[in-house]
């Protein structure tokens, strides 16, 4: 199930609480016309408006980190994430290192319906850059098994998940650690099965 976009604006805003301080796009001045732009998309009612509102103050100011933020988010919504995966990257170009970004577009590259390896490889690195960053975040453990068993490598893939559980909830026998490890290592032993060229 995707998350909603509300729901994935307070996961973001979750994961920010890893990290020591407010990214510097987050808090960067920006015109008044500008930062008038980026609240109403972000009390706007719908993913659609508010993606509407996000395109706009970007016209003005395109390096306009919380409105690349709020409008990769809103194109992941709609369901348009290789247009997503861009703004995200677009973001790690201007603000380098930042592991926040780097785990958006990891998780981005998880909902490509057809990825090239290349893009894999890419999430891969990002992912990899989370972990290096912040070990002790469970999703980007979790991120990075998606992206190893996309990339056919599911013992990596299981070891990655087996990580995230263990950050997330210590005490594997719990129903939903238990049930959410089953279906990622299910996932990984069925994908051996189906050869598909992603060259």
């Amino acid at each position: 199930m995707r998350l909603g976009f509300w729901a994935m604006l307070i996961w973001v805003l979750a994961c920010g609480r890893l990290f020591a301080q407010l990214p510097s796009w987050a808090v960067m001045p920006l015109p008044p016309e500008v930062e008038k732009l980026n609240q109403a998309a972000a009390a706007a009612e719908t993913v659609d408006a508010a993606a509407r509102l996000y395109a706009q103050s970007l016209r003005f100011h395109p390096s306009n980190g919380p409105a690349l933020h709020g409008f990769g988010l809103a194109l992941l919504e709609q369901g348009r994430p290789a247009d997503a995966r861009r703004i995200f990257q677009r973001m790690d170009t201007l603000f380098p290192n930042d592991p926040a970004i780097q785990l958006l577009f990891a998780r981005t590259t998880t909902r490509l319906p057809n990825p090239y390896r290349r893009e894999i490889r890419q999430g891969l690195a990002a992912a990899q850059r989370v972990i290096e960053a912040q070990p002790d975040d469970p999703e980007g453990w979790y991120v990075l098994s998606l992206l190893w068993h996309l990339d056919g490598h599911y013992p990596a893939a299981t070891e990655a998940i087996q990580q995230a559980l263990q950050r997330t909830d210590p005490d594997l026998t719990s129903p939903d650690a238990l049930e959410r490890y089953q279906q990622q290592e299910a996932a990984c032993h069925d994908a051996i099965l189906v050869f598909s060229p992603l060259d």
